[in-house]
């Protein structure tokens, strides 16, 4: 006769089976739906960060290097060219003994005329450490020149006169992008925005175009 109660456990219960080939997977694909839980859930983070306040000015700069205007009717690039002086030749340099530098832009007036008296430029490719200049030219009858008195300093060779500089003030708007304005109001008549190609060599510069319009031509 068997005694009571030890008769219970005398079946040993059939042990739990794991299937190692499934439990890799499981986990593999509950890692995949996490990882892709926390990029949807940064990505919608990020682009409620990155939208703009109720009201503010959204300023999307074109891409590609350059320097930009934003008129009324949209972007436009101002014409750019290397700014390469060459010796003025003029009579009165000869007799009075003194040597002048000569840049010439042909055409009477700029590509773009801004009626703004500080207007706001956007640069992309800026070269750090290069000092931008906004230069007021004179015009002639068929282009616009830019006078410059002559350096012994071969990293400079000309330097621009006093009284055609403005200065500027930049700002950092994006990667890779500021936004440039003349210290003061410019008066009309043809410009550029001067920057070097090499902050060590200052000799080579690019210049970009742009003339600032009368009241009466606005």
């Amino acid at each position: 006769m068997a005694k009571a109660g030890l008769d219970i456990f005398t079946k040993p219960e059939e042990p739990y089976r794991i299937d190692l080939e499934v439990v890799p997977r499981m986990s593999r694909n509950i890692w995949i739906a996490a990882a892709v839980g926390v990029a949807a859930a940064l990505g919608s983070y990020q682009a409620l960060a990155q939208q703009p306040a109720p009201g503010a000015r959204v300023i999307q700069v074109p891409f590609g290097n350059g320097v930009y205007y934003q008129g009324s009717s949209g972007w436009v690039s101002l014409t750019m060219r290397p700014l390469l002086p060459t010796y003025d030749g003029a009579v009165r340099e000869f007799f009075i003994g003194t040597r002048t530098l000569k840049y010439e832009m042909p055409g009477q007036h700029a590509a773009l005329a801004v009626s703004d008296s500080k207007p706001a430029f956007y640069i992309r490719g800026y070269h750090a450490g290069s000092r931008l200049l906004l230069v007021r030219g004179s015009e002639k009858q068929d282009y616009r020149k830019i006078t410059m008195d002559t350096s012994r300093d071969l990293k400079v060779w000309g330097r621009f006169r006093s009284g055609d500089v403005t200065e500027v003030e930049a700002e950092a708007i994006a990667d890779g992008v500021l936004r440039v304005r003349p210290r003061t109001d410019l008066k009309p008549g043809e410009y550029v925005l001067v920057s070097s190609v090499d902050s060590s060599f200052r000799a080579i510069r690019l210049a970009y175009e742009f003339g600032v319009a009368t009241a009466a031509n606005r």
